[in-house]
């Protein structure tokens, strides 16, 4: 059984992630480390590369020197949670990175340098823009 009161802590290293349909990583109310990892083909039905949101405890994320392509929605969705990127390139999604507060905590995007957004090809500085994407369901205790 999961209590979703306690934290975890996420470190993907030198990972192939695909064709997920929901997210291809998600990391909720906990801390995660990605890098060197590609992500790619995240289908609808949720569909954004990596997910970071707050549920009931903070959640942060450091991405560095990973790729995230072709997501249906978001390549990054950052939901009221702290996400670092260095080094990322994120190609091909319907929104680059999608940031939005979320139960009462605000985001916050830190860019480290090196991050180039696009499509066809990856090439142009990075945004977040705040769409209003509906937030995916918090985990329950007995997930």
């Amino acid at each position: 059984m999961c209590d979703p009161s306690l934290r975890a802590s996420l470190s993907l290293q030198r990972s192939l992630v695909e064709q997920s349909h929901e997210f291809g990583v998600s990391i909720f109310g906990s801390d995660g480390l990605v890098q060197q990892t590609v992500v790619r083909r995240s289908m609808p039905n949720g569909g954004d590369g990596i997910a970071v949101a707050s549920f009931e405890t903070p959640a942060a994320a450091t991405i560095e020197n990973s790729f995230v392509d072709d997501s249906a929605r978001a390549g990054i969705a950052n939901f009221g949670a702290f996400v670092a990127l260095s080094g990322t390139h994120l190609r091909c999604a319907a929104i680059a990175i999608a940031a939005d507060p979320y139960d009462g905590m605000d985001f916050e995007l830190e860019d480290r340098g090196n991050n180039r957004c696009g499509c066809p090809n990856a090439e142009d500085p990075c945004a977040a823009s705040s769409v209003n994407l509906m937030p995916p369901s918090p985990p329950s205790s007995s997930d």
